[in-house]
């Protein structure tokens, strides 16, 4: 299933279920979620910008981004200040001869499995979705038992996941 394809949740069914008493929690809502709903995030400002600041460190001074649709939050996020580059730049650089990282460094976002399979692996930013998934049912859980909850947003902390997607520029 593409991005494009995932279901959603329309504001509709959100009210909906507001009106009966639902409790509704979303996990890195796609477009923001509604006004006053708990939501369970990661701080992707901060895993792009660690993502930037390790590809600086390696003595990188042109970096692109490469990201998803602009609609999605999350992406929004990552772009302002990160260097998050899909694993499908693996491919690109492949059809212009390019070598990573001997010639070109590569950092993804998400840390999912295809990153350690990837050849050579992907360094990238790592969220904590096991841990999103676990505050997500306690909020529900919470919020079915009538109690108040800290905060409408949690946002846990992202991981840069170094491996060998990058090195220093010849």
């Amino acid at each position: 299933m593409s991005i494009e394809e995932e279901p959603r949740v329309t504001m509709t069914e959100i009210a909906r279920g507001a009106r009966v008493s639902v409790p509704t929690v979303f996990v890195d809502p796609v477009g923001g979620a509604a006004p006053g709903a708990p939501t369970i995030g990661t701080t992707n400002w901060a895993g792009g910008l660690s993502a930037t600041e390790h590809l600086l460190s390696l003595g990188h001074r042109r970096i692109g981004f490469v990201a998803g649709p602009r609609r999605l939050l999350c992406g929004r996020a990552r772009v302002g200040y990160g260097a998050g580059l899909e694993a499908a730049v693996y491919e690109a650089a492949r059809r212009l001869g390019l070598r990573v990282p001997g010639d070109v460094s590569v950092v993804g976002f998400d840390d999912l499995p295809q990153a350690r399979w990837s050849s050579p692996p992907l360094t990238t930013v790592r969220q904590p979705l096991s841990q999103m998934g676990v505050l997500a049912a306690r909020t529900i859980l919470r919020l079915a038992r009538g109690e108040e909850i800290e905060s409408p947003r949690l946002e846990l902390a992202t991981e840069l996941v170094v491996r060998d997607s990058t090195a220093p520029p010849r």
